[in-house]
Formats: C-alpha cells, structure tokens, sequence
C-alpha cells in the first residue's frame, strides 16, 4: 500500500493539547465497540459486494463528504481464468499503446532535432542579412560560390593580386564602374575590372540567396513549430495511458502485498480467486453545539491560519516523524516574498539566491517546497475550491476507511466477500491541511513517474534544470560592469538592505506557534480546544460518534442486519 504519514492520538495527559487536535481508535482488541472503530463483513453473490462498495460511497457524497480514494491495487489468480484474461489483456493493451505512443514521440524528437539545427543555420544567416553584414555574406560567397570558378576564383587569383580577398572586401554593392573601382582602391585596371565582375556577380547572387533563404527559413519554421506541437500532443496522448496503467498494479508487484498474500488463508493455490483492496479517506467540517454566536470573518480569509510552526516543523519538514520522511523533496529550498507571495526556485549550491524578488525587488526569506505547496492549497481553500472545506471551521471528523474486496470461484457459483474497517478520527484544520498536503504529494508523485517515463524530467527536475546543475558555471549570469552613479547607488542600498536582513530577517511563509508550557493548567497553547473531559470528549468525541454511527448503520442496513 502506498506509504502514509502515521500520527499518534493524543491522550487527556499530552501537552500539546492546544496547539493541534487529532483523536482517534488505537486500534486495538476490543476497540470495536467504540464509536471511533467499526469493522464490518458481508459476504454474498458475486456482484453483490461491489453493489454495496457503490452505494457506499455515493451515500458518503450525499452527506457532503469530501471522499478521495488514497490506494487501490487487485490481485487475480490465473485459475479465474475469465477475470484473469480480461484484466491481463486490458494491462497488455495499455502497454502496447504506452509503447508506441512513446516510439512515435521518440521519432518526433528526433525529427524535430534535425529540422531545429537547419533552422538554426538558416537563422544565423538570416540575422546576417537583417544587420547587413556585408563582410560575412561576402566571405560565404567566396567560399561557397565563387570557389566554383577553379583558376579564376578569387583564393587562386590571390597569387597574382596578393590583396585581391581584402580588395574584394572593401567594396560596397555600388561599386560597379571600374575607374570607379580602380581610383577607390589604388589598383591596376586589370584587378579593378575583375573586382568589378566579381561585384555584380555578388549583388546577383545575394538577391537570390536572400529570397531563398528566406523561403527556407519560413518553411523550417513551420517544419519545426508542426513537430513541437506533436510532440507535446504526443505527451498528452500517452498520460492517460500511464495513468491507467500505474493504476492497474497487481498485488504481488508489491513486496508487502505479495509477502503478506503469500500466507493468506483465502488464496488457496489452485483455486480460482480475487482480491482487491482499496482505501478512502472521507472528511467534513465538525460542527459543535455552541452556546456563544460564531466568529464572523470576511470571505476568503482563515478564522485561525491553519498553517503554523509546530505543525510545519512536526508533521511535516521533520525527517522522523512528518512527510519529510517519505518525501525529501518537501524540504527542497525556496525563496519567498512576503510582498507578492510567490516562491522562487533556488541557485544550485545557493540556498540564499535569488535575495531579491525578481517583480517586486523586496527582500525575500528562505522557504521550502513544502511552503509553496502549502501556499498553494490554502489559496483554494480561502476560495472554497476544495469540497468539504471551509475557512471558517476550526476542526473536522475524517474517516479513514480500508475496503477488501475477496472473490472466489467454486462449484456452480461465485462468492464474493467485502470487509470494511471504518476508523473515524477528530482533527483540527491545521492536521487536516497535513492530510491535504500528503494528497498532493500523492498526485506529484504520480506526475514526476510519468514525466520520467516521457523523458521530461528526473527526480522532479527537468532535464534543463538538471544540465544547469550539473555545469552552473556554464549557466552563471554574468555580472553586469560598474554603471553610472545611480546604478552605484542602487548596488550600495541592496547591499545595506542584506546586512540588514541579517538583523530583521524577512518572516516566514507561517504562523508561528506559542511554545508548549510546562505546566499546561496555567496557559492554553494554542488555539484549539484543551479541554479533554468536558468539551472535548462531551462535545468533539460525542458529535463524531453520531457520524460514525450513521456510517455503520447504512453498512449494516444494506448488508440486511437488523
């Protein structure tokens, strides 16, 4: 199954009550009679267990959950031979299609490639023609055209007239009358009336070449934006293919799965089964009976930023214990600007550049990966472009749901078998926006395997960004020489502003968190509840307990329990 970042519930004894809200089942023996947990198991036809799968989660639709499906993956035993064939045969199709999508893009490139290096040569001498460049056009005739003529090119007549290249050179396309010729350059008449030919030859020759090149320059153009754009159609076309196809691992392609059905009392060798697993994840805001009227706020902004230091360094830069741990590049360095709240990719080996924001010239402060993907969810969530969340709700009940699905083939019929295991949690917005950031690093990853398997990208980098790294000297911007007195000026008061950075450093992209107190009676710490006994577990506990219990209930009832 794919990693997920483990919390620990708290207790009424943990003292970072306040500063974060996350209670849930231990999970233990016996936990089955709580309101927090619940598993339950329904066996009947086949069909019937996907029938119940269904209805399950459009029911959770319906009560305004927000529900994502976080994993899935099935296993088939060849015995089954229908459902084996089919599915087999469906992973072999996207296979081939995945193949030559990505031998058709391959030769695109390709083509592309040495369309772009002709367009280059052709735009060189394009650039030659729009700045006039007489020297370079009359050293290509002479290379290229004039060459032709054998004894009567212009290298062979430079052993009789030692000048003749450099005569040649300085003539204008004008020069056409040889006396002309002959008093401009100081030479015999025979040479002069020579150059002369040779002049108009050059002035008839560049006509040409001009309209040709131009010609040709136009059809590479086309050529080379005609196969871009294939290119690109190409990654496109195969996406949906690699998206499939990531979805349709089987089990044993997973070692834990593969170990873990290897021992399985249901996979019986010979016979014909199935297994199919899936886990969900479903959440919506909590509301608790208040005696006092709510906080008003404007549209758009946060009753209390979700997003603060304690759990920023906690739950998700720690490399212990938060998303760090199972995705490093959260921690990749970021440069922020407080004034337009945008990030800025680092210098390679320079953590500390750029040190001024490219629109603005404010003084940026060191971020992360993790900030910007932050900054981006709570930009949706401010807006309500997410289901099931709301700025103004401080604390919501999540369901964590694993569903397996088992099937097997015996005489006559066909069982199918489901088991839910429901575990409902209560958490503050704050763990919640953690969750929301690990669904997002699920959809990078996903993003980041099909870019490699596309050959856009490595580790997340594009292979531009990779090359920069690799030769940064090639890639470093010049420095720009020592201008007037204003640009002095403008340099001296960057430089003031960094060394006054280094006393008033910029803030960072979080709200920062009040410490834990050491004696928890005295102070609250944050501003979540603390209260374990009465408003916590009479209030938070007792209103999730209703919602797991409509869960239950609807399984039950459409499993026929009574």
């Amino acid at each position: 199954m794919t990693e997920i970042l483990s919390i620990a519930t708290q207790k009424p004894t943990s003292r970072d009550l306040g500063l974060y809200l996350f209670l849930g089942p231990s999970k233990v023996p016996g936990d089955e009679v709580v309101n927090q947990y619940a598993i339950l198991n329904f066996t009947g036809p086949i069909g019937s267990a996907t029938n119940l799968y269904y209805s399950f989660v459009f029911w959770l639709l319906k009560q305004a959950y927000n529900v994502q499906k976080i994993d899935e993956w099935i296993e088939i035993s060849p015995t089954h031979a229908e459902y084996y064939q089919r599915v087999m045969s469906q992973k072999a199709a996207l296979e081939g299609s995945i193949k030559t999508s990505l031998a058709e893009a391959a030769k695109a490139i390709s083509d592309y490639e040495l369309i772009a290096h002709d367009l280059r040569r052709y735009k060189e001498i394009m650039d030659y023609f729009n700045k006039n460049d007489e020297h370079t056009l009359r050293t290509m005739f002479i290379d290229n055209v004039d060459i032709a003529n054998g004894q009567l090119a212009l290298i062979s007549l430079a052993q009789r007239w030692p000048t003749i290249l450099s005569d040649f050179q300085r003539l204008s396309p004008e020069d056409v009358d040889v006396k002309k010729i002959q008093e401009k350059l100081k030479v015999t008449l025979a040479e002069a009336s020579l150059l002369r030919t040779k002049n108009v030859l050059y002035n008839e020759w560049k006509a040409l070449f001009r309209s040709a090149v131009i010609e040709r320059y136009e059809r590479l153009l086309a050529l080379a934006e005609a196969r871009k754009k294939t290119i690109e159609e190409y990654k496109q076309w195969v996406k949906p293919y690699l998206v499939r196809y990531k979805m349709m691992k089987t089990g044993y392609e997973r070692p834990e799965v593969a170990t873990r059905y290897l021992r399985s009392f249901a996979d019986l060798t010979g016979q014909a089964t199935f297994a199919n697993v899936i886990k969900l994840w479903a959440f919506k805001p909590l509301h608790v009976p208040e005696q006092r009227p709510a906080a008003t706020v404007r549209e758009g902004e946060f009753l209390v930023d979700p997003y603060d230091s304690f759990v920023r360094e906690n739950f998700i830069l720690n490399k212990k214990t938060g998303l760090a741990k199972l995705y490093p590049w959260l921690a990749d360095p970021r440069r922020w600007c407080p004034s337009c709240n945008k990030f800025f990719k680092t210098s390679p080996g320079n953590k500390d550049e750029p040190a001024f924001c490219p629109n603005c010239n404010s003084l940026t402060a060191e971020a992360t990966y993790a900030d910007e993907l932050v900054s981006e969810i709570k930009s949706k969530w401010a807006k309500g472009k997410i289901p099931s969340v709301s700025p103004n709700e401080l604390y919501y009940v999540f369901h964590d749901i694993d569903v397996e699905r088992l099937g097997t083939k015996t005489l006559g019929s066909e069982i199918e078998d489901i088991t839910f295991t429901v575990s409902t949690y209560v958490l503050s917005q704050n763990i919640l926006l953690v969750r929301l950031l690990e669904l997002k690093c699920h959809e990078i990853l996903l993003e980041r395997h099909i870019e490699e398997m596309m050959g856009v990208s490595k580790g997340g980098e594009s292979i531009s960004e990779l090359v920069k790294r690799e030769f940064p000297k090639l890639f470093a911007e010049k420095k720009k020489p020592a201008g007037g007195y204003f640009d002095v000026l403008a340099e001296d008061f960057k430089k003031m502003k960094l060394e006054f950075a280094k006393w008033f450093p910029a803030p960072k992209p979080v709200t920062e968190a009040e410490e834990i107190p050491k004696k928890i009676f005295f102070k609250r710490p944050g501003p979540y509840e603390t209260d374990f006994f009465f408003r916590i577990t009479k209030h938070y506990l007792s209103v999730s307990g209703a919602f797991h219990g409509a869960i239950v209930s609807f399984l039950e009832k459409e499993m026929g329990i009574e």
